[in-house]
């Protein structure tokens, strides 16, 4: 399966809050980067906990691929992602209650995908800074 089939499944799987879709485009052992973890999703199971944090915090949560690249086994992946805060999101500090304010940015996405078309890594990248300012968590810049 070519990688950019890969991406838009994911994407879809996101857009359609399929959790099961969105695990199984990822291999048992794949690992996930995010900013503002301090340490990488490993396993199919840690990776289903993560995008179901912001599940939680954002139910309307919606990407659209901006650009999509591919050479190899390697993709890249830029997105836009919006949603609305309205359920509580979890960070290394604590649950941080819902804020009620919507949020927009784009975030890149580079990943490696296996023979059988699985992400076996996974690093994500956007601006978290931007986003709780959004939020109002802190004062935007």
């Amino acid at each position: 399966m070519p990688v950019e089939d890969t991406l838009k499944k994911l994407v879809d799987a996101i857009n359609g809050k399929d959790q099961d879709a969105f695990v199984a485009i990822y291999a048992s052992d794949a690992i996930l980067y995010q900013p503002g973890s301090p340490d990488p999703f490993r396993g199919r199971d840690e990776i289903l906990g993560s995008i179901e944090v912001f599940f939680q915090a954002f139910p309307d949560l919606h990407m659209e691929i901006a650009t999509l690249m591919s050479q190899g086994d390697k993709g890249v992946m830029e997105v836009e992602m919006s949603g609305t805060n309205t359920g509580p999101m979890e960070s290394p500090d604590g649950p941080i209650p819902a804020t009620n304010k919507r949020v927009t940015l784009r975030g890149v996405g580079v990943v490696i995908v296996n023979t059988e078309g699985l992400i076996t890594e996974d690093r994500q990248y956007y601006d978290t800074a931007s986003m709780l300012g959004q939020m109002g968590l802190i004062p935007e810049s």
